[in-house]
């Protein structure tokens, strides 16, 4: 076990999935860096602290404390965050989600970034190891995410190279200063699952903090399929979020709005790419569902 000055805090959102976190829990107790405290903040209807006594990590010689949460009334994932981050205490806060699995040797390989002052924020290379990568959606992330909404993050985790790498933007798997919180929270008004949270969150973070991706810092994440969206909600998800994000963070140039409108042209050509109708109609139901809202500019995923 390596010793550090840092305090790490850990915080898991779930809602009634106390078997499915136990593998994230053993991944922490693994890890060979001291983690100070787990904070799993819970939006079932039922609590679930009796799953998560302080002895639930056994002898493992990593064992943090852990402060279970119990809010059924937040709504989504950025109010749970939000509240994870109110309890939390550590210098460091580590999101994870709670199907995911950390490398015995993540925070080992992912603190040294830190070493800068001006470092907010930090990712290891996230992996899905069912996930299947198409030569053609690795041209859709580098060809149509342009200017203000080139994903580095989605570049790098692509094609991983090595040593640190600074990023525009960081995965929901993300670790940040306890000083970012201070100006930063996660935008309340993304509510549900909707795409894009961990994005706007870290692009606001990201302009006045440095952003770093370590990809020697492995997770592994492992997706439920009963926890995925349809198709067509992914992709109505998608063409609301970028509106809401363009129109809440973004400069209003004429090469934004060209990058903007470009990356619309990818939403529709992906979705007919995908030889899916479903894809299509996700597509034009965020197309609408902008037309319908956007006096208020509000994203509900509720599509």
């Amino acid at each position: 076990m390596i010793e550090t000055n840092i305090d790490i805090s850990l915080v898991i959102p779930t809602k009634g999935r106390a078997d499915a976190i136990g593998n994230a829990l053993t991944s922490i107790s693994l890890q060979s860096v001291n983690v100070r405290e787990v904070v799993i903040v819970d939006g079932s209807p039922q609590s679930m602290k009796d799953h998560f006594s302080d002895n639930v990590f056994g002898d493992c010689p990593n064992n943090p404390c852990i402060i279970y949460c119990h809010a059924p009334e937040d709504h989504g994932l950025t109010a749970a965050r939000n509240r994870g981050i109110r309890a939390s205490s550590g210098s460091l806060v580590q999101f994870l989600d709670d199907d995911a699995v950390l490398d015995p040797e993540y925070f080992r390989r992912l603190l040294p970034v830190f070493d800068s002052p001006d470092v907010g924020g930090a990712s290891g290379h996230v992996i899905e190891p069912t996930r299947k990568v198409s030569a053609l959606k690795r041209v859709f992330f580098r060809f149509f995410y342009i200017g203000s909404f080139r994903q580095i993050r989605e570049e790098t985790f692509l094609r991983p190279g090595i040593g640190p790498k600074r990023s525009n933007i960081l995965p929901g798997v993300g670790i940040y200063r306890r000083e970012v919180f201070d100006s930063f929270l996660f935008d309340e008004n993304l509510t549900g699952p909707c795409s894009g949270e961990d994005v706007e969150f870290s692009y606001r973070v990201g302009k006045i903090w440095k952003l770093m991706i370590e990809p020697s810092a492995k997770v592994y994440h492992y997706p439920s399929p009963s926890e995925r969206l349809s198709t067509r909600r992914n992709f109505a998800n998608k063409v609301t979020f970028y509106y809401y994000h363009f129109h809440k963070n973004i400069d209003k140039t004429l090469l934004a709005w060209i990058a903007y409108i470009w990356l619309n042209i990818g939403f529709v050509l992906h979705s007919l790419t995908t030889m899916r109708g479903s894809a299509v109609w996700g597509v034009c139901d965020g197309l609408w569902s902008i037309l319908h809202e956007s006096s208020n500019r509000k994203i509900s995923p509720g599509i």
